[in-house]
């Protein structure tokens, strides 16, 4: 035990994908095969029927991780969230979501991948790990 404080949020919780929520792979492509394919193309404006697109995503995410780093700068912060969610928070820490035309470019996650970034005073990022899974090579 740490004896951090552990503050919970939805902001980071993953995206909603409406009508797939619930659904295998195989029924959410039979079931909504336009729905299923915006979600394979990663098509980042979309807004899946009943649930949420990409940029609507990133906008909660990244308003919530952009306040902790505020009200922790200098300092650790540690978010624990999910693969999608995960992905598009460290490409909003890169800088990839910044371009005009956006390019489909996605960071794999594994369970338990860890993701680390330093955010220095003169907003330089630096990318330590991504999705580095050295910690369970034991288990």
């Amino acid at each position: 035990m740490t004896g951090l404080p552990v503050q919970s949020t939805s902001a980071f919780r993953e995206r909603d994908v409406g009508v797939m929520e619930g659904l295998t792979f195989e029924d959410a492509a039979q079931q909504h095969p336009e729905q299923y394919a915006a979600l394979l193309r990663r098509d980042f404006e979309h807004v899946l029927t009943g649930g949420e697109s990409y940029r609507q995503l990133l906008d909660r995410a990244v308003q919530k991780l952009d306040a902790i780093i505020d009200e922790h700068r200098g300092g650790k912060i540690a978010v624990f969230s999910h693969t999608g969610t995960i992905c598009i928070l460290a490409l909003h820490l890169m800088g990839a979501l910044d371009a005009p035309e956006l390019k489909p470019v996605w960071i794999s996650s594994a369970n338990c991948g860890i993701t680390r970034f330093e955010l220095r005073d003169d907003g330089f990022v630096r990318v330590l790990a991504v999705n580095d899974t050295s910690h369970l090579s034991q288990l």
